[in-house]
């Protein structure tokens, strides 16, 4: 996935911006750090089930495992505000903060 976005889209590698470099590097970033701990972990269960098939340490991280790839994902999730932003001119729109304004406009 890296590679893929390094490259960029197919056609506008002279002309990209330095939003659209800045997001595909942010998201690169994140998603190679959420990776590597989420890999490092899993091989940690596979390692300590693999030692120490009498004790039940690998099961506390297995569910550990299962928590960070959760986070993960949410946290990837939340980002997409932020990255959006960056790449598009106009600003963030936050769906807490519209279902709240039109309740509230609503309510009057």
């Amino acid at each position: 996935m890296v590679y893929y976005c390094r490259l960029g889209p197919i056609g506008l590698q002279t002309n990209r911006s330095s939003k659209l470099d800045y997001a595909l590097n942010s998201l690169m970033t994140y998603s190679i750090h959420s990776g590597l701990i989420t890999s490092a972990v899993s091989l940690g269960v596979a390692v300590t089930y693999a030692c120490l098939k009498d004790n039940l340490v690998y099961v506390g991280l297995a569910a550990i495992v299962s928590k960070l790839y959760s986070n993960s994902l949410l946290g990837m999730l939340n980002a997409r505000i932020h990255l959006r932003s960056m790449v598009y001119d106009g600003p963030a729109v936050n769906v807490n903060e519209a279902l709240s304004e039109s309740s509230d406009s609503a309510a009057v």
